[in-house]
């Protein structure tokens, strides 16, 4: 299990990341951020989690003008 944290505003890089095999999961413990799965995208708050596999272009960005962590 990895824990991270975006400074307000940052993300995952410009370029969504795309793995040759696996699974993502993730639980959001505070704040929001942008999720972009295969180019749909999504809002999680506190509280909401996500799965899906990592072959799918995908990319985090922090809303909030704090660090968020997720675990």
């Amino acid at each position: 299990m990895l824990r991270e944290q975006y400074a307000p505003g940052a993300g995952s890089g410009a370029e969504p990341i795309v793995h040759a095999v696996g699974e993502k999961c993730g639980l959001l413990t505070r704040g929001a951020i942008e999720l972009t799965v295969d180019g749909q995208i999504s809002v999680l708050t506190e509280g909401d989690g996500c799965y899906f596999p990592t072959t799918l272009p995908h990319s985090f960005r922090n809303l909030t003008t704090s660090l968020w962590p997720r675990v």
